[in-house]
């Protein structure tokens, strides 16, 4: 098992429950809203979070255990 990593939320889509979360030097991972732990209410765009990199049903990697470490203000993003 991997250790946890950190990213910051580059696109979120609440409306269709999931986005995806940039890392440095490596590809963009999924995350679905069901991934975030009690708490991450407050995920939206720029937020910092850290994860746990799983592989779904075809071997894609994926966040899961997503919590929040920091919020950017609203109407900052990057």
């Amino acid at each position: 098992m991997q250790g946890r990593e950190q990213g910051k939320v580059k696109r979120f889509y609440a409306d269709r429950g999931f986005g995806f979360i940039g890392r440095a030097g490596k590809q963009d991972v999924f995350f679905h809203i069901h991934d975030v732990e009690p708490g991450g209410a407050e995920i939206r765009e720029g937020a910092r979070v850290e994860f746990e990199i799983t592989l779904d049903q075809i071997g894609r990697e994926r966040a899961s255990a997503v919590e929040l470490v920091a919020v950017p203000e609203r109407g900052i993003s990057g």
